[in-house]
């Protein structure tokens, strides 16, 4: 999950320095102009989001690793 994270963190990054003309060649019909920009703020939400998710995770591990558990019968 935090490599999942930092992939988001880096592509949003990328995302938010790229520039028009240079990195990409304009937008679609359908473009609003901002789309690098709003690709970027998605992309950082999804990486706090899995932030979230790994130290959930790792909390429910931790809990879980403290647990004796029975053999199945």
């Amino acid at each position: 999950i935090a490599d999942l994270a930092q992939m988001c963190r880096q592509l949003g990054a990328f995302h938010a320095d790229a520039r028009d003309g240079q990195d990409y060649d304009g937008e679609d019909a359908l473009g609003s102009g901002r789309s690098a920009q709003q690709a970027a703020a998605a992309l950082k939400q999804a990486a706090t989001a899995l932030a979230a998710a790994e130290k959930a995770v790792t909390q429910a591990h931790a809990a879980n690793s403290r647990i004796r558990w029975n053999p199945e019968p």
